[in-house]
């Protein structure tokens, strides 16, 4: 596009008339930014007042600094210097808006040969390019634990397709200088153009320059580990883009503070630096992929994939009877809604397939990761990812294996028992390596002939993860050194009732510690199982109530035989998190679906019945919890009354602000039609904020964990992936990750958490009146260390949710370009 221009521009016809082409739109991992849009003229400067300010000014204005052909240059004022007049800050040489111009007029003022001056230079181009090279391969002989030189060739090919829309600017920018200075055309360009040329060669040099510093070690800012991150180059095109459009967008009369500009540019170059959850390597499972084509040809209809056909549509019924039509008319609606159901089901696999397929034949493959307004991470791609369903976690595995070693052989082993699922996954770690044992016969068999032998995979909870870890196991035990055996397979360490186990350590609750395995034991204790116990009692007795006294006896009867730890499992799991009467009915309701029961009114009335007693239940056993709850409920209410959202600080540093604001309507109109727009408010939703809260404050302290463990896992070397309470990673590093994150677990409930909640409701609020912390119990926290069933056992399934990012850490600015020195985040 650039060359093109420069042609276009040697055209006498069209020398004067150029009009400005716009900037390519970037991207980032986020998407496509906001795009720009420039003044014909405009100027770059600084505010003289104590407010430091970045600017762009029209051209209109009285000009302080012009050069010898009089067009206004880049200058860049310091307070400081207001009493000696404006000094240019390095950036144009001579004054001159472009080096291009420079050469240009250099030509007419002093006759000196433009070849001269082009040959002069493109070595110094030539020299960067060499310079970019060795910073690269810098780069790569420094980062451990990358793998094969195969692996880290395919890395680079991954940064650079994701971020393609840089690299093109920053080739496009060095074409339009090597053209405009064989053509001599700066004069011609628009002056935002020569502007942009202008900065980009001397940023560029002023960057790779600080780079230089911080490698030899004579820098030691504190931005230093995260400068050195990107090339030059590119770090000269991101700054020079995000000023412009913040300048352009989102100022103030034109205008930008120097740390907010300096935090913008952070976080853009931070988008374009893949995280610690990032540099996770994956690559397809080939051999359960194949599996699972089969079945998706052959029709679905095989562990848990969708039927390829649709329920056929009852018959209406050739009666007047309005009792039977209704009933027949509630069973086509149900039909109706299940056929909705199995499409979507259908159209989700096809883009999940599709994506495997495609990356089948890749050695590996990374997942950018973002964070929600509580800090929870999600990886971004939003088909096939980690955080999705059995299928999605059965066709994935780490990229880089590792031997199993005599304790990963052991973990593979649980693993196995844990999938499976079925009450086996509640035994002891003893128990469940026996389980395995005894069933070595059915997993060869189900390694070698998946879908030709006796399918015993099929009956596990998790059914493609399961036979991922069959075949594994099967090639290990197989071959001459089982402990020497390289394995991809993801072993999972899940939280029991995470939401809980926080809610204890916040209390100091001995009881709910030991209900969600804070403390040891023989074996793990089961917090489903004993909701459901509880639920089972109150419906045994409600069964023996008179029904014309007390209706829901007859649902009690109905329900006895059903009542087990799956049907309150999803609804407990939620209850922390804020699950509402009305969504612990939807989910039991799917679990009576599951298991048979397809009429909509019979179903709909004993859901809801289920969902009533289920959570009497839970408040019952776990009242420490749901004191706490109580007591974060009334803080928000009290700060939401004042029409003020709730905002909080997480342990790492995070801020937090609820988003729920009420929403107003405005109507404009247009020749064709009336729109009406929704836009939030300044009024903030009281209830929603009083109800998100615990949930939200909960998430933010999981969240808070899992990045503590992640952190340490890659300081140890260790391959790490999460799914909120789920910590991955290879089996024969699983030992050493469960010491990281019951460490982690104390190292972040040691701090007065609560203490320092309130200090802050209160000093942000000082005229108002918050109620007292709740009592506490007396548990001690570190006995979590010598817990073997803290973490212990598989995740449960759940759609992946992807979330925004919004909040900007900042990691790393540009010193040379501002004024202040603005801080920096650390994840």
């Amino acid at each position: 596009m650039w060359r093109n221009v420069a042609k276009q521009a040697t055209l006498k016809s069209q020398s004067k008339s150029l009009n400005f082409p716009s900037f390519p739109r970037t991207y980032s991992f986020l998407g496509a930014s906001k795009e720009p849009i420039f003044f014909e003229k405009l100027k770059f400067h600084a505010l003289n007042n104590t407010s430091p300010r970045l600017s762009f000014r029209a051209i209109d204005e009285i000009s302080t600094h012009e050069n010898s052909m009089g067009k206004p240059s880049f200058i860049f004022l310091r307070n400081s210097d207001s009493n000696n007049g404006n000094r240019c800050a390095g950036f144009c040489p001579r004054g001159y808006v472009s080096v291009a111009e420079a050469v240009s007029s250099t030509d007419v003022e002093d006759n000196v040969s433009v070849a001269d001056e082009v040959q002069d230079l493109l070595p110094e181009m030539r020299k960067e390019e060499e310079k970019e090279e060795h910073f690269r391969r810098r780069r790569l002989h420094a980062n451990p634990g990358i793998g094969s030189r195969k692996h880290r060739v395919l890395r680079r090919r991954q940064v650079k397709i994701e971020a393609e829309a840089w690299e093109l600017a920053t080739k496009e920018y060095k074409e339009l200088l090597k053209d405009m200075c064989e053509h001599k055309l700066a004069p011609n360009l628009p002056y935002m153009k020569s502007l942009f040329l202008g900065w980009f060669e001397p940023f560029t040099d002023a960057i790779a320059k600080e780079q230089e510093l911080i490698r030899t070690g004579k820098s030691r800012q504190g931005y230093a580990p995260y400068f050195d991150l990107l090339p030059a180059d590119k770090m000269s095109v991101i700054a020079m883009h995000q000023l412009a459009a913040m300048v352009m967008t989102g100022g103030e009369h034109g205008c930008a503070r120097v740390v907010t500009a300096a935090c913008m540019i952070g976080d853009a170059i931070e988008q374009e630096a893949l995280d610690t959850l990032g540099n996770t390597r994956w690559r397809v499972n080939k051999r359960v992929l194949s599996v699972v084509d089969r079945i998706w040809s052959n029709g679905g209809c095989l562990a848990d994939l969708v039927d390829h056909s649709d329920v056929p549509l009852p018959e209406k019924p050739e009666t007047e009877d309005e009792a039977l039509l209704k009933k027949w008319k509630w069973k086509l609606r149900g039909v109706k809604k299940e056929n909705r159901e199995r499409h979507a089901q259908r159209c989700d696999i096809e883009l999940k397939l599709a994506v495997a397929r495609k990356m089948k034949d890749e050695e590996g493959f990374y997942y950018p990761h973002n964070i929600d307004f509580r800090g929870r991470a999600y990886p971004m791609h939003p088909y096939l990812n980690h955080l999705g369903s059995d299928l999605c976690r059965g066709i994935l595995e780490f990229a880089e294996g590792c031997p199993l070693g005599k304790s990963g052989l052991r973990w593979l082993k649980i693993h196995i028992a844990n999938l499976f699922a079925g009450g086996v996954d509640k035994l002891s770690y003893e128990g469940r390596i026996a389980f395995t044992e005894n069933h070595l016969d059915d997993i060869f068999d189900s390694a070698d002939k998946p879908l030709d032998g006796k399918r015993w995979w099929l009956h596990a909870e998790d059914p493609f993860q399961f036979l991922a870890v069959c075949i594994n196991l099967t090639e290990a035990l197989r071959s001459s050194s089982p402990e020497t055996y390289i394995s991809h397979i993801p072993v999972h360490q899940d939280g029991s009732c995470n939401g809980l186990q926080h809610y204890a350590a916040l209390g100091r609750d001995k009881l709910g510690a030991a209900a969600v395995n804070l403390v040891a034991g023989e074996k793990p204790a089961d917090v489903y199982s004993g909701i459901a116990a509880r639920v089972l009692d109150i419906m045994r007795r409600d069964a023996q109530k008179d029904p014309d006294v007390f209706p829901d006896a007859l649902r009690a009867k109905e329900l006895i035989n059903q009542v087990d730890r799956k049907l309150v499992k999803q609804t407990v799991m939620t209850s922390v998190y804020g699950v509402t009467y009305i969504g612990a009915r939807d989910q039991i309701k799917r679990r009576l679906k599951e298991r048979g029961i397809t009429e909509e009114s019979d179903i709909f009335g004993c859901s809801c019945y289920a969902a009533k007693v289920t959570l009497t239940a839970l408040g019952e056993m776990f009242e420490a919890a749901r004191s706490i709850m109580n007591w974060l409920g009334d803080c928000a209410k009290i700060i939401a009354s004042e029409n003020e959202p709730v905002r909080w600080t997480t342990p790492l540093g995070l801020p937090v602000v609820q988003p729920y604001r009420k929403l107003g309507t405005r109507s404009i109109k247009t020749s064709l039609q009336v729109l009406i727009l929704q836009k939030e408010t300044d009024k903030v939703m009281v209830q929603r904020q009083r109800t998100a809260f615990p949930p939200n404050f909960v998430h933010s302290l999981d969240g808070s964990h899992m990045m503590m463990t992640a952190v340490a896992c890659k300081g140890a070397g260790l391959t790490f992936a999460g799914v909120h309470d789920s910590y991955w990673t290879h089996a024969c590093d699983v030992d050493e990750m469960n010491r990281i994150l019951r460490e982690k677990f104390v190292e972040l409930y040691e701090t007065p958490i609560l203490e320092n909640l309130l200090e802050s409701f209160e000093k942000s609020f000082p005229t108002l009146s918050f109620p007292p912390l709740p009592d506490r119990g007396d548990f001690e926290l570190r006995e979590v260390l010598e817990s073997p069933y803290f973490f212990n056992r598989f995740s449960a399934r759940g759609p992946p949710l992807i979330a925004t990012l919004t909040w900007p850490p900042f990691m790393g600015v540009i010193n040379s370009l501002f004024l202040a020195k603005p801080g920096y985040g650390k994840l």
